[in-house]
């Protein structure tokens, strides 16, 4: 009984030294897999930040699903602008596959950043197409004349997108149908970043994160956010929206004068125990969301 004890304790040690090495090299295995992704990470981004077509005439047009003619350059005048530029012989699968990318980072970067561009036939077939398709975003056709302009960014049927600026510079181009779906994940999250940066340039929030530390249970804390609008425009906060019912945010309704800045006053009642992050994203008239954090660990105790 002893003997066959003690072979059950050796078999036992030999099992977990073979799991010990097993999942050191599944460790090892697992971060170059990390390293290889970071490099493909890196190298995909560099790539479409330079992906681009020439920079754009002041001269092109299009037209709204009312007829009128409307300079690019007027719907970029606000800031840079994601072009989903497409054509009615375009596999109907391809746009359909990418509105759901779309709609979800129009959620981050708003809907008024993302602009749709057509090759149709005539406004009335965007109209309905727009219709059928329950788009939310805004929708241009291109007339012929323009349309060598991006037919030059090598279109071969399928629908791209890019960013274009104010001074309708380009840049950020991928034709997403082409690419897998790890290189679709990483465009998007790409452009996010681009428009978010943006966002952070035209405002400053201060601090972008407030620690409460340790706050005790059935208590409501608060803090204060200073947005500054460093722009040359004046802004309006539509709304702010927490990620929790428990938070909740006030601020001025009033436009924010270039140069000024403003006080966001934010409370936080802490009704379950344990660590907590909060994120508060702030909506605009135009432009970019932006977002701050609240944080800290409520302690399961009464308050006095």
């Amino acid at each position: 009984m002893r003997k066959a004890s003690t072979i059950f304790i050796f078999l036992l040690i030999g099992t977990n030294l073979f799991l010990i090495l097993r999942l050191s090299a599944l460790n090892s295995s697992i971060t170059d897999l990390n390293d290889d992704r970071e490099i493909k990470i890196k190298e995909f981004y560099n790539t479409f930040r330079s992906a681009h077509i020439d920079r754009l005439p002041e001269d092109v047009y299009v037209t709204d699903n009312s007829g009128n003619k409307i300079l690019l350059k007027n719907l970029t005048a606000a800031g840079s602008k994601l072009i989903f530029k497409f054509s009615e012989t375009n596999c109907s699968k391809c746009i359909e596959t990418a509105l759901p990318r779309l709609n979800a980072l129009a959620d981050v970067i708003g809907a008024e950043n993302i602009i749709f561009i057509a090759s149709f036939s005539g406004t009335n077939d965007l109209r309905i197409y727009n219709q059928v398709n329950k788009i939310r975003f805004s929708s241009y056709t291109l007339p012929d004349t323009f349309d060598h302009y991006f037919e030059a960014a090598g279109n071969v049927g399928v629908p791209y997108l890019f960013v274009i600026d104010k001074d309708l510079n380009t840049k950020m181009m991928f034709f997403s149908e082409k690419m897998d779906t790890e290189a679709q994940r990483l465009y998007y999250q790409l452009v996010k970043d681009e428009f978010l940066a943006n966002a952070i340039q035209r405002l400053t929030i201060t601090p972008i994160q407030h620690d409460f530390h340790d706050v005790a249970r059935g208590t409501t804390s608060r803090c204060d956010f200073q947005i500054r609008n460093n722009s040359g425009e004046a802004i309006v906060i539509q709304r702010i929206e927490a990620s929790c019912e428990c938070t909740k945010a006030d601020w001025e309704s009033s436009p924010l004068l270039p140069g000024h800045q403003s006080t966001i006053k934010v409370s936080f009642e802490a009704k379950e125990p344990g660590e907590f992050i909060r994120v508060l994203t702030m909506y605009f008239d135009h432009g970019s969301p932006m977002e701050c954090r609240i944080k800290g660990r409520v302690l399961d105790i009464t308050a006095k």
